[in-house]
């Protein structure tokens, strides 16, 4: 592939469903298990573009938290060389999904898709300009 949109992180920010406790968040840990995957991802496909993705269901101080976790995983890529064509982050708005159990509706959705779809778009024209 060009492009691999990579998008982790949504549950792990949400507070659980209140029923059962969930251990709390870490950031060490997630930075580490996702550098795993990406590795992963890298050495199966050394000349994809991957884009991390923040999630428009995680806002505020876990919506940020969330994007400086992918930031450190951007920066430890680069650090440490893992991937020949450097990380990028794609940031959706922030959105309160309206759907059953906090789910996005379909028109929330197409929505999330426009915005991700114009960025991905930008991304395989600098990767692909030929394609």
């Amino acid at each position: 592939p060009d492009v691999v949109p990579i998008a982790l992180g949504t549950n792990d920010m949400s507070p659980g469903d209140r029923t059962r406790p969930r251990d709390p968040f870490d950031s060490a840990r997630f930075v580490t298990t996702y550098m795993d995957f990406v590795k992963t991802i890298a050495a199966g496909y050394p000349n994809t573009q991957m884009v991390l993705l923040t999630s428009p269901m995680v806002g505020g101080e876990r919506g940020s938290r969330l994007l400086r976790c992918l930031q450190a995983v951007r920066q430890q890529c680069v650090n440490g060389k893992v991937t020949r064509i450097p990380l990028k982050i794609f940031e959706f708005r922030e959105m309160k999904a309206t759907g059953c159990t906090g789910h996005p509706l379909i028109s929330e959705q197409e929505e999330m898709a426009r915005q991700l779809t114009s960025f991905l778009e930008m991304v395989k024209a600098e990767v692909a300009p030929d394609f």
